[in-house]
Parts: structure tokens; C-alpha cells; sequence
């Protein structure tokens, strides 16, 4: 299949599956995630850069291009928006840029001209400078390519907590076109140029959330990155009447509430504020829960999380109130986990005959995809399960066993009793070993 036809049927699936009007199922999440993958080369260029006069921006190999803006448009397509083509001119642009950064060592939106730099290299450097979303790294490896796009989308770095420019525009709904650069400097780092400020399309949206709506990469997600909401600013302004976010964990009953009239401004731990510059959608509704004040979550974004966003006191641009807006994020793994053990909250159980208990069992880890499992007794003469309820049928021994839907399992010992007439009358299990 040719680069041409590849991008072509990969769009296709991008656009088919990122409506901006349906949340993404966790199998239709990780379909998107393998519609996006493309092998990489073993080197980034056909044609390095020069990073002295005479400067050149070199050549990126088109497979690493290709690279970077499929998981660019994967990202995109989370968030319900419309891909974004490669332009070649810029991708040239782009190119100029990480090179001027590869020269100075540095990432600078405004950038001095070296010395020894041409004013037509410098003009068009200094160009992608500004419309690029720019980063550098202390290594290089071909997967860098996608992996700086994720790093844009979670722009959880100090200095970008209170703008999260770099996600804005990443998710710009205006953009249609777009390029990729990346340069090494002599020491092996790494500085990436991504063009974001193309604004020749408009998408249909009502908000730009991340993370979205629906099933969502658990991995794009650190406990130190924030939750941003940029509603259509034609159909919500933030600048007019209170803008309060509720967000809850459902399975552990954690729950925050925010209120950026409220918050102090600190960036540790949790916090609120609402971004009114012009980045991409426009401004933005930012906040972020501290999980390490709940035990069930300190481990992080895990899979078969499900949080609930309730958005109110939001407004019209005509400054009328509108009716709060809530969504659901199930957190999931782009690949499907199996359950590792399952085990039975009891080590022994000792019942009477006709006496009945419920059953519980753990399965691990907690992020498996089915935490699913049966029971089954090895005589039904002795025992009999029906749901979650043991029963005891005859005086014997059996053994009682739980199953995942691999095939994982544990099992422990039951003993049932004749019960005595004074027995009879008594409630529950006689015993239990653990």
C-alpha cells in the first residue's frame, strides 16, 4: 500500500469512528488505537540538518512524518475531532524550526538568530517558532515521534499547568493542516516542531473535553495531568456566570468540587481555574482532583475507573444560564488484560445442611478487562450454588470453587453438618477457617 493510500484509509477510519456526537466503546477505542499504528524507520531522516553555516533543515523520512501525525489524529479522534492532513510546505516550516532549536539548544517560541544563521533560514525558523508547538527531549528513539504528541496532549509540566497551551492547540477544532519537524543536536537530544496553528477548517462541537467523553486511555493520563472542558465559544462563554465542575470516581465514591472563584491559584494538589486566552477551541475550564487523598486511588488512572463530570453554573454568550452539562469517562487499556488470580474471601467454609451464605472472591488485577467469576461445587449432593449463595444440601465434604473467565482459580474446603434441633434455630454459618 502506497504512503498516500495509507494515510487515506487511515483518515477514513479516524473520521468514521470520532464523531463528535458519540463517546467511543472500549472495543472501538482500541480499533482507533490500531487503525493508527504505522511501523517506523530505523533513522529519522533521508537528509540530516546542519546545524552551522551553511545551515540546511534536512529531510525527515515521510514514514516518521507519517508516525507523528497518525498519533496526532488518534489523539484527535478522542476527543471527537476531525484529522488533520499533512502539508508538505509545512512540514518544511516545521522542519526549519526544530533545526533553529537543535542549533541553540533551546525551545524558545521567540528565538534569537545565531550569528552565523541567513535571514531566509532564520525567517522561516522564527515562523514555525511561533505557529509550533515545540519540545525537546534528552534522547531519541523512532517511537519519539508519537510518543511527544502524547506528551503535548498531557502538558502536565509546571509551566503549563495554568494555560495547557500546547493540548489546546493540539485539539484546535480550526485545524485542517499541519506539519512535523524534528532535529538532534550534537549530544543526541531531541526538538520537535508541530505546526498547530492552521485555522482553515471548523469542526462541529459542542465542548473539546479531555480526557473525552466514553472509553479513554488510561495511560494518557498521570496523577499530575490535568482535566480540561474548552466549550464552542458560540455556545458557551466562561467569562460570564459561575463555572463549577463536580467530578466523581463512581467505583470508589471519591468526588471533588470545584469552584474557580474559589481557588487560591496554587498548582499542587487540586485545583480549579478557568483560562480565558485564545488557545485552539478557545478559553478553557481547567481542573485536577489530588488522588493521593484517596487510598483507592493513589496507584493513579487505572482501567474500569469510571468518572462522572458535572459541569454547572456555565452561560450563553448572551449571558443566559444553560442547563449543567454531565459526561462519563471510563478509563481503559488500549490492550485487552487478563485476570492474573481470583481468591475467595474465605480460606474454609462449615455450613449446615440447609443453611445458606454468600459468596465473595477478588479477582486481580483490579484493571483486568472481565473481573467476572463463577462458582461451582465439586458434589452437589453436599452443596449447591445458585448466583452468589451457597447452600448447604447434605452432611459432607466438598470442595467449592471460583473461576475467572480465563480459567484462573482458587478453591477451599467446605464442610456441611446435620444440624441438632438447638441448632436449628440459630442464623448464619457455624464457622469459618480463614
Amino acid at each position: 500500500m502506497t504512503r498516500f493510500r495509507r494515510f487515506i484509509a487511515l483518515f477514513a477510519a479516524l473520521a468514521l469512528i470520532a464523531s463528535p456526537a458519540r463517546a467511543l466503546s472500549r472495543d472501538a477505542l482500541r480499533a482507533l488505537a490500531a487503525a493508527s499504528g504505522v511501523t517506523l524507520p530505523e533513522s529519522p531522516f533521508l537528509e540530516a540538518p546542519s546545524l552551522s553555516a551553511p545551515y540546511a533543515a534536512g529531510t525527515l523520512d515521510p514514514a516518521l512524518v507519517e508516525a507523528a501525525l497518525a498519533r496526532m489524529n488518534f489523539l484527535r479522534a478522542l476527543a471527537g475531532l476531525p484529522p488533520a492532513a499533512e502539508d508538505e510546505r509545512l512540514t518544511a516550516l516545521s522542519q526549519h524550526g526544530a533545526a533553529l532549536m537543535a542549533a541553540r539548544r533551546a525551545v524558545a517560541h521567540a528565538p534569537e538568530r545565531p550569528a552565523d544563521m541567513d535571514d531566509a533560514f532564520f525567517a522561516l525558523a522564527a515562523e514555525a517558532a511561533v505557529g509550533c508547538n515545540l519540545a525537546s527531549f534528552n534522547w531519541f528513539s523512532p517511537a519519539l515521534a508519537a510518543d511527544c504528541m502524547d506528551w503535548f496532549a498531557r502538558d502536565d509540566t509546571p509551566a503549563n499547568l495554568g494555560e495547557l497551551a500546547h493540548r489546546r492547540w493540539l485539539l484546535s477544532p480550526d485545524m485542517a493542516f499541519t506539519g512535523f519537524g524534528l532535529a538532534l543536536d550534537e549530544e543526541g537530544r531531541s526538538y520537535a516542531a508541530l505546526y498547530v496553528t492552521d485555522a482553515s477548517a471548523a469542526a462541529d462541537y459542542d465542548f473539546i473535553l479531555w480526557p473525552a467523553e466514553g472509553a479513554f486511555p488510561a495511560a494518557l493520563m498521570r496523577a499530575e495531568t490535568p482535566w480540561s472542558v474548552s466549550p464552542n465559544p458560540a455556545l458557551c462563554d466562561l467569562s460570564l456566570g459561575e463555572p463549577r465542575v463536580l467530578l466523581e470516581e463512581l467505583t470508589s465514591g471519591a468526588r471533588w468540587a470545584f469552584d474557580p472563584a474559589l481557588d487560591d491559584g496554587a498548582r499542587d494538589g487540586a485545583y480549579c481555574l478557568v483560562e480565558m486566552s485564545r488557545r485552539g477551541g478557545g478559553p478553557a475550564l481547567i481542573f485536577r482532583p489530588d488522588l493521593m487523598d484517596e487510598p483507592a486511588l493513589q496507584d493513579g488512572y487505572e482501567q474500569n475507573q469510571l468518572w462522572r463530570v458535572t459541569l454547572s453554573g456555565l452561560a450563553a454568550p448572551d449571558g443566559s444560564p444553560l442547563e449543567p452539562a454531565v459526561y462519563l469517562v471510563e478509563m481503559a487499556s488500549l490492550t485487552p488484560l487478563d485476570p492474573a488470580s481470583v481468591e475467595l474471601s474465605e480460606r474454609a467454609l462449615r455450613l449446615g445442611v440447609g443453611e445458606s451464605v454468600e459468596i465473595a472472591a477478588t479477582v486481580y488485577p483490579r484493571w483486568a478487562d472481565d473481573l467476572s467469576y463463577t462458582l461451582s461445587v465439586s458434589d452437589g449432593a453436599v452443596a449447591a450454588v445458585e448466583g452468589s449463595r451457597l447452600t448447604g444440601v447434605g452432611a459432607g465434604v466438598c470442595v467449592l470453587r471460583a473461576e475467572t473467565v480465563n480459567g484462573r482459580f482458587d478453591e477451599i474446603e467446605v464442610t456441611v453438618v446435620q444440624l441438632s434441633e438447638s441448632e436449628d434455630d440459630s442464623d448464619g454459618v457455624l464457622g469459618s477457617v480463614r
